[in-house]
């Protein structure tokens, strides 16, 4: 009974844990950097229009668990630092300049800079010198879909999930199986 008690309290101590993550106030401060510092510390460096968004969940580094992000899908036209293909994916923080998300618009092309996260997504924001290139309906959008891995759920997420299911299984299996044993006080 003890031992139940014990996983129960770790199971409702990483629950609490994951609920309770802060996120950062929303202010924006950058230090500035210039076009050829930015190049040299990005991972990819492309223009392209912006095809698509959609919100993703979980992904936000350095900023709490489950980090309002947005995910914003580009149709590559040229390629100047890094292995982009004809598609890229680029997430940057919600709340627009006050959380130092980088402003994007469907149907705008930009020369973004991108820097790969540990969960292998590029990201952006307002501070690196992202330039807008041509304004809504004045940059043609291609067909893109996609990329069929891109599900907006962060790997470390999906751990956390799976990790907290798997201990309440365990805690569950030992309480049933200490409540079915007889009682030999």
């Amino acid at each position: 009974m003890r031992l139940l008690s014990l996983l129960l309290c770790a199971v409702l101590a990483a629950s609490s844990l994951l609920a309770s993550t802060p996120t950062p106030a929303a202010a924006c401060t950058c230090a500035g950097t210039t076009r050829a510092e930015s190049e040299a510390l990005a991972d990819i460096v492309f223009v392209g229009a912006v095809v698509d968004t959609r919100e993703s969940r979980g992904t936000g580094e350095g900023v709490g668990l489950l980090a309002d992000e947005f995910s914003f899908l580009f149709a590559v036209d040229e390629v100047r630092k890094g292995s982009a293909r004809d598609v890229a994916v680029v997430n940057t923080y919600a709340g627009g300049g006050a959380a130092c998300g980088a402003p994007f618009n469907v149907g705008e092309r930009w020369l973004v800079y991108g820097h790969a996260g540990a969960d292998d997504r590029y990201r952006t924001n307002l501070c690196v010198p992202n330039e807008l290139q041509a304004k809504a309906g004045d940059a043609p959008t291609a067909s893109v879909q996609w990329p069929e891995n891109d599900d907006g759920v962060a790997p470390v997420v999906v751990l956390a999930l799976g990790s907290l299911a798997a201990i309440s299984a365990i805690a569950f299996l030992i309480w049933r199986r200490r409540s079915s044993e007889p009682d030999t006080t």
